[in-house]
């Protein structure tokens, strides 16, 4: 494989995920890219630090997809009102949010201090 073909290539992770809570909804999580990371990363910063809030917000609206159509489950209005729902609920999707990113909270440490 060269280069060009490297990048042609699909490399993201994916799973899907049942939600019960949620009426059984099921959800692609897919795994962000390296400029999706570095853009949340950015749009984190509050006060020179990253927003743990806003960052796992972020994470959320660029992994979580519709699982029949692909496109992306919520919004920037709908992730901010996500915290209104099921804290188990909210906790099993972030849970495999942060997974497929291999973002747990030693690799959460080092996205605070870049």
């Amino acid at each position: 494989m060269d280069a060009k073909e490297l990048l042609k290539f699909d490399d993201l992770a994916r799973r899907t995920i049942t939600i019960k809570k949620w009426k059984n909804l099921k959800l692609e999580i897919v795994e962000m890219t390296g400029d999706e990371r570095d853009r949340i990363v950015a749009a984190s910063q509050k006060g020179g630090e990253t927003d743990p809030e806003l960052f796992a917000q972020q994470v959320i609206l660029a992994s979580v997809r519709d699982a029949e159509t692909g496109k992306p489950f919520f919004d920037p209005e709908t992730i901010k009102e996500l915290k209104n729902k099921s804290w188990s609920a909210v906790e099993q999707l972030a849970e495999a949010v942060f997974e497929i990113n291999e973002l747990g909270q030693k690799r959460f440490g080092e996205v605070e201090k870049n």
